[in-house]
């Protein structure tokens, strides 16, 4: 009798278990030597409406820094690219110094005070989803 209660137990437990994959994840390294802060998007409107400086504050990669962004879910990040019409990631590249001179994103949208960095899912597979800025001022 007590076997059988183990074993009713055990197939509780191991029933009971949900299994959760892992996040994708996007590194993106400043090897510049200027501060910066990063928006990811799937299309180039430059826009970003609803957000001010103390958002892009979370996202500041300094420099030699690396700024690691999850996505859940294993295909998280494919999933995302296929949201967009061209099936891209967009890297929005602001200036921290710009962020602090006009303290409005919408402006310095407005002015094209940012980079932008485009990559397909191919790009993005063959550099190991770690992308690397470089000489952003």
């Amino acid at each position: 009798m007590r076997c059988i209660i183990k074993i009713v137990c055990l197939s509780i437990l191991f029933c009971s278990c949900v299994y959760d994959p892992p996040a994708s994840k996007l590194e993106i390294i400043n090897q510049s030597g200027n501060s910066c802060f990063i928006i990811t998007k799937v299309d180039t409107i430059s826009s970003i409406r609803g957000y001010d400086v103390p958002y892009f504050s979370k996202n500041e990669v300094l420099p030699g820094d690396t700024l690691e962004l999850f996505e859940s879910g294993t295909n998280g990040w494919y999933r995302i690219l296929n949201q967009g019409p061209k099936n891209k990631l967009y890297l929005f590249v602001f200036n921290q110094d710009s962020i602090k001179k006009y303290r409005n994103i919408e402006e310095l949208a407005k002015r094209k005070q940012y980079d932008i960095v485009e990559y397909t899912e191919k790009q993005l597979e063959d550099l190991d989803w770690k992308v690397k800025i470089n000489n952003h001022e």
